[in-house]
């Protein structure tokens, strides 16, 4: 079995507001950026009482929210399509911050201006999926802030000019080697982590914490 992970390890004192899915504690929240005004005479009107309209979006539709409210600062959580009260919350923040009405669902208008919000951040940092060949993977980078690639022990490294950011890809190629045996290594390698947080799910795992002077 091959398994491919990444680690990001980012300085302390350089980290621009990147997704907020990708540390482990809320970032200041980014101004938003200009988008198109709302129209006026398309007022956003909330839902009959005991009416879900996030009920009728797909699990594409609900993972790409979350991910928008992730880049908007809005959401810190896992990006898995589940509408919990987190992701409904983040849906009031964004419309709250917006002078929209504060209805826990995204109305067509106000979907259209989460989406254009989560762009120009995207864009400030030149978010792409890059194509790792040395592990076959496929990961998504701020291209504008690790612009230096270096091979790694087993993957790809990329980096900022002087190092404050880092990601890096590598891959497990010994049989019999599980998600979970990965998990256990990396908590403790390389000595000295500082574990904040730590989750293991059936096809993912997530640590995150202190190394040396650096989040990790």
């Amino acid at each position: 079995m091959r398994i491919t992970a990444a680690v990001l390890m980012v300085s302390m004192m350089a980290w621009p507001a990147l997704a907020a899915a990708q540390t482990a504690q809320p970032a200041a929240k980014p101004a938003h950026p200009a988008v198109p005004a709302a129209d006026p005479k398309k007022k956003t009107v909330a839902p009959p009482a005991g009416r879900d309209l996030n009920a009728g979006l797909t699990l594409a539709d609900r993972v790409l929210i979350q991910f928008d409210l992730a880049w908007t600062a809005e959401y810190n959580g896992l990006i898995t399509g589940e509408f919990n009260d987190r992701t409904i919350a983040a849906v009031k923040s964004f419309q709250k911050d917006l002078k929209l009405k504060e209805t826990g669902t995204l109305a067509p208008a106000d979907r259209a201006l989460l989406a254009a919000a989560s762009k120009a951040h995207q864009d400030e940092v030149g978010w792409r999926m890059v194509d790792d060949k040395t592990t076959g993977a496929r990961i998504g980078l701020p291209t504008k802030q690790v612009p230096n690639t270096a091979p790694g022990k087993t993957g790809t490294r990329w980096s900022s000019g002087q190092g404050q950011i880092q990601v890096e890809t590598f891959r497990v190629r010994e049989p019999g080697t599980t998600l979970a045996d990965v998990y256990d290594q990396q908590k403790k390698q390389p000595a000295g982590r500082q574990l904040e947080v730590n989750l293991l799910k059936p096809d993912f795992f997530i640590l995150s914490g202190m190394q040396g002077l650096k989040k990790f």
